[in-house]
């Protein structure tokens, strides 16, 4: 490992992404837990207004940069971010809050360029669902070095338009 983490680097792969390492059975099991629970409460509207199930994402960085992500919220609490690079899962927790918000928190590894481990990011977003498909939110990042400083923070703005088994 370098005596110098790439800051930039870090900053352009962290910003509200990746990480964590997922496997493809836990990825499934859980967007298949999610996706039937979207298809599941799709009878009433109170339901939909849940923030379960499957999302593609779209982040504004507060450098504004824009990135395309997915989240998969677990009806027992799991989340797993997906972003379009492809390259680091992130994994952490979500709860409901009162009035359709919900709270999420995930962490994923930060890597260099040989994909060694240089640090952690740790990841928060609140939200709300503002429509049966639709959700907004806000999210900040912070980055910190395997000592458990931190290196660097952000922030971002989050829309979601929510996926099933039906838009394929």
């Amino acid at each position: 490992m370098s005596n110098s983490i790439d800051r930039r680097r870090l900053l352009r792969t962290a910003t509200i992404g990746a990480a964590g390492v997922a496997t493809l059975v836990g990825v499934g099991a859980v967007a298949h837990e999610a996706s039937a629970s979207d298809t599941a409460s799709a009878d009433t509207a109170t339901a939909h207004l849940s923030p379960a199930g499957t999302w593609l994402v779209e982040v504004t960085v507060s450098n504004g940069r824009h990135e395309q992500e997915m989240y998969v919220l677990g009806r027992d609490g799991t989340f797993i971010h997906i972003p379009s690079n492809g390259d680091l899962v992130g994994a952490g927790r979500w709860r409901p809050e009162p009035g359709h918000h919900f709270t999420l928190s995930f962490q994923e590894w930060l890597t260099d360029d040989a994909n060694k481990v240089e640090g952690l990011l740790k990841v928060k977003v609140t939200g709300q669902v503002t429509a049966q498909n639709t959700f907004t939110g806000t999210g900040s990042v912070k980055g910190f070095d395997l000592s458990g400083h931190q290196i660097f923070q952000g922030a971002s703005t989050v829309q979601g338009t929510r996926f099933g088994i039906d838009d394929f």
